[in-house]
């Protein structure tokens, strides 16, 4: 084709015309071909002839990618002369996506959390870029981000364009597991006010590894040597991320023992002097049933029986093995009634012994040693050593209304022998002379109201 364009005289010259994108690029962007070049011809004798190193016989080729082009043009002197251009491009439009990165290499501190955030990096094509995120967001980072999926188209100015994307991770949820405590029979504690408590935690989850503060004021996982009562733990994963777990550790109540003894109609615990039909009666609340007893008489049972006067502990232990420290309780028993007599000389006739109600005893002593014995529950004792070769009671004993017979007995040396009937001619029993007789009368007698003795003993 040729073109008459040129100015006559002037040698042939060309020059060019490219296009121009934003940042001074002829290509819009890396790998485009958007591209113009126009071929200015100066000088010559026109008409000219184009031939571009495309394959175009135009002035203008178009749709260029970036590169360089040649063009050699004839005029009609058949003059002719070759020139190139080369069409530059930006830099290809690159980038990355920075993230947030919390312990154990999550980019969500927490289960659930928002606190992840993403950065685009963007590096070629035409500066200023904008933004347009998966979310809505038109910002280089992008904030508060829970756990996702997330993508960024990034534009240069020249509208070019790069699409990045991620995934934000986030943990497992930092979880308390179980926080127990072992039971002494049913009970965090063994004894009241002991402290043997101990709590155990398990902690899943989160990031690990964990920091513990308990209300107590103490860092460890687990805790021991407990007193009764509430306790909170405060967990914490490597991220901060926190929560909090609390145990009421319980305790038996204090062991309470009761110890009573049932009273007579004389006012003590047994019947007579030295007698033992005493009892007590153990009564036990708090603690752990069931409970076992020692006492110091060395029986184990609840309670006991058959008891003299005097003092009686126990020591109660329970199914944990609390103990109360001994119990006590204190038995009485009625005075010892002492009937004293003198030796041969005799008796003032107007003397009265006086004896207590039923099932106490009467006693005759000489020289304040117990001669003779009548108890109260029908046995008649004789200790051996008496003095006097013989004792006469000349006057008739009143039991109860009843008249009892006295009986004379003589010895030569120690004991001698006396009896007591009911009536004359009815004898309740006799002893002969032995060491230490004592006689069990058969039927059971009671002294009501006094006993009195007259007449002089010899």
């Amino acid at each position: 084709m040729l073109l008459s364009l040129g100015i006559s005289g002037q040698s042939l010259d060309v020059t060019f015309n490219p296009s121009v994108f934003n940042g001074g690029y002829h290509v819009s962007c890396n790998g485009a071909s958007d591209g113009t070049l126009e071929a200015i011809i100066v000088g010559g004798q026109p008409p000219y002839s184009f031939q571009w190193s495309t394959g175009a016989y135009t002035k203008t080729i178009t749709n260029l990618a970036a590169g360089t082009y040649s063009i050699s043009v004839i005029d009609a002197a058949q003059d002719t002369i070759t020139k190139s251009y080369t069409l530059i491009a930006s830099e290809a439009l690159t980038g990355s996506l920075d993230v947030s990165t919390y312990g154990g290499g999550f980019n969500v501190s927490a289960q659930g959390a928002a606190d992840g955030w993403i950065t685009a990096v963007i590096g070629g094509g035409a500066t200023p870029y904008t933004y347009q995120w998966s979310n809505g967001a038109e910002t280089e980072t992008n904030h508060d981000l829970p756990s996702g999926s997330y993508s960024v188209i990034v534009r240069d100015v020249n509208q070019c364009q790069l699409q990045l994307s991620t995934n934000l991770t986030q943990p497992t949820p930092l979880h308390i597991v179980s926080i127990t405590s072992p039971l002494h029979n049913g009970y965090n504690l063994s004894c009241k006010s002991s402290d043997d408590g101990a709590i155990d935690l398990t902690v899943s989850g989160g990031v690990a590894p964990y920091t513990y503060q308990w209300s107590n004021g103490n860092f460890t996982q687990d805790l021991a040597d407990l007193k009764a009562g509430e306790y909170t733990v405060l967990v914490k994963d490597l991220n901060g991320v926190g929560v909090t777990a609390s145990i009421t550790l319980t305790q038996p109540g204090s062991i309470e023992v009761e110890l009573t003894a049932p009273t007579y109609p004389n006012g003590h615990h047994t019947t007579c002097y030295n007698c033992s039909n005493g009892s007590v009666t153990t009564t036990v609340t708090g603690g752990v049933m069931p409970y076992t007893y020692s006492w110091n008489t060395g029986q184990n049972t609840q309670n006991l029986s058959n008891l003299m006067a005097g003092t009686y502990s126990v020591l109660v232990t329970d199914a944990n093995g609390c103990t109360k420290p001994d119990v006590k309780i204190d038995l009485t028993e009625p005075d010892r009634d002492d009937w004293t007599m003198t030796g041969n000389g005799g008796i003032d006739s107007s003397s009265e012994f006086l004896g207590t109600t039923d099932s106490t005893s009467l006693i005759l002593k000489t020289n304040n040693a117990e001669r003779i014995r009548i108890r109260g529950a029908g046995g008649v004792a004789i200790q051996s050593g008496l003095v006097v070769d013989s004792l006469n009671i000349q006057q008739n004993l009143s039991l109860g209304g009843r008249r009892l017979m006295g009986y004379r007995t003589s010895s030569q040396n120690g004991v001698g022998l006396f009896g007591f009937g009911q009536d004359p001619d009815e004898s309740i029993s006799s002893i002969t002379s032995c060491s230490n007789p004592v006689l069990n009368v058969p039927t059971n007698y009671q002294f009501q109201g006094s006993l009195q003795l007259y007449g002089n003993f010899s």
